[in-house]
């Protein structure tokens, strides 16, 4: 991210981003444990998808502040004004973001307490991204900024800039016809759909009911203080039902004892 950011962005504003990132996920993880949510595979997953969504609304505070300083405005002021600017474009940009994945807290079942972390973490990241581009980013941006407008209105030879006036072309074409800008979007959108069958429809690996009837009777989890002999009748048991053929050795789980999570 950081270095994505260095080759579109100067070095200063680039510096307030990659020091905004550590910031978030620190926010991040701090709700993570406020919410008891520990770091397994689908919240370090969560954390890596939220990676890419978390630095939009630094980026944009930052543009908005550099853009402020270019326009002459002083430092104090540019700097609240603007991420205030922008603050609604930022705030629905993370709106619309944590709404697409709340769905995924509905699924029932084991299947919802598997996929649950995900959501959560994707929400208290870009909820934590928010709070910084409106707090942490103005303060950054008042030392460090200098001041730097837009692509579309300086020229150099960045190769970003031979891309303006193509850009500039295709968006007076699709202003001056909105109609055919739209059934072209969504025809494009139903178009997508033909490749539905060559996609798998399996959200986790297959596995036959007798495996999965098995997993869901052999649910087993350790609280704290639980006493070390019971630990150990029990994990007993379990390769008792290994050794008699009742349940697959492919379930043990060295990361985590909750067995009824047969898709780790």
């Amino acid at each position: 991210v950081v270095l994505v950011a260095l080759l579109l962005m100067d070095w200063r504003t680039a510096f307030v981003v990659a020091v905004a990132i550590p910031l978030t996920i620190a926010m991040t993880l701090g709700g993570m444990a406020a919410l008891h949510v520990p770091l397994q595979q689908i919240s370090i997953a969560a954390l890596i998808i939220s990676l890419g969504m978390l630095v939009d609304d630094p980026v944009v505070a930052s543009d908005g502040i550099n853009r402020e300083l270019a326009d002459g405005r002083p430092r104090g002021i540019a700097a609240w004004l603007g991420p205030f600017k922008l603050r609604r474009a930022i705030f629905f940009g993370t709106i619309i973001n944590i709404v697409a994945f709340l769905p995924l807290a509905l699924l029932p079942g084991d299947m919802g307490a598997f996929i649950i972390s995900l959501p959560i973490v994707i929400t208290l990241a870009l909820v934590s991204s928010r709070i910084v581009s409106m707090t942490f980013i103005p303060l950054l941006g008042y030392y460090i900024l200098r001041g730097q407008k837009g692509f579309d209105a300086v020229s150099g030879s960045h190769p970003l800039h031979r891309l303006v006036p193509f850009y500039k072309s295709a968006l007076q074409l699709a202003l001056r016809k909105p109609l055919l800008t739209v059934i072209a979007a969504y025809g494009l959108l139903a178009a997508s759909t033909a490749l539905v069958p060559y996609f798998g429809k399996q959200f986790f690996r297959c596995l036959n009911y007798l495996q999965l009837l098995i997993v869901k009777l052999c649910h087993i989890t350790f609280f704290d203080g639980t006493k070390l002999n019971t630990c150990l009748t029990s994990i007993k048991h379990l390769f008792n039902y290994i050794q008699n053929g009742l349940l697959s050795s492919s379930f043990l789980l060295p990361q985590d004892t909750r067995l009824h999570f047969a898709n780790y």
